[in-house]
């Protein structure tokens, strides 16, 4: 992994061969505390990783303020979570369940970090209905809907590298 350290905040590079990339951003987060700009993640051909200008503007207050609560480090963080007062972010890069506990937030992010079709996210309680938009890896409309948010376990359709934004 290259990281520089400029007038612009962190930029790295990711291969996407390893798993500890990604552990290392994870790190690299907890450990910078409060800094201007997140890091741009790019794979090592220098084509981005997904489609985060737009999606970074509009929700950098969860995404560099949020509390930040990376899951099963013996696992090698499979989901990583940032919250606010108003808003979670989820993001799986393994195979395994996102637990979405306690008081649902007003917004839901949720960012499928596999080459999996989807992620499968579990609920405690109750959480009515929300209307879902769902964008691909290039940040293309691929669903707006509306989903159910019940009780247990339940599969969300979300491209590769895409993130659904329930509301």
């Amino acid at each position: 992994m290259r990281l520089d350290v400029g007038g612009e905040g962190f930029r790295g590079s990711l291969s996407t061969s390893t798993l500890r990339s990604g552990v290392e951003m994870v790190h690299l987060r907890i450990e910078s505390g409060d800094v201007a700009r997140p890091p741009v993640f790019r794979l090592s051909w220098s084509h981005p990783l997904v489609s985060v200008h737009g999606f970074w503007r509009e929700h950098r207050d969860v995404l560099l303020d949020g509390a930040l609560e990376p899951l099963h480090p013996e696992a090698i963080y499979p989901v990583v979570l940032a919250c606010t007062v108003s808003k979670l972010a989820a993001a799986a890069y393994g195979n395994a369940v996102v637990p979405l506990e306690g008081e649902i937030h007003l917004t839901l992010l949720v960012v499928n970090g596999t080459l999996e079709k989807g992620i499968v996210r579990s609920l405690a309680d109750d959480a009515g209905t929300r209307a879902i938009e769902v964008r691909d890896c290039r940040g293309c409309h691929t669903r707006t809907d509306s989903i159910g948010l019940e009780t247990g376990l339940h599969h969300i359709d979300i491209p590769p590298a895409g993130v659904a934004v329930l509301k």
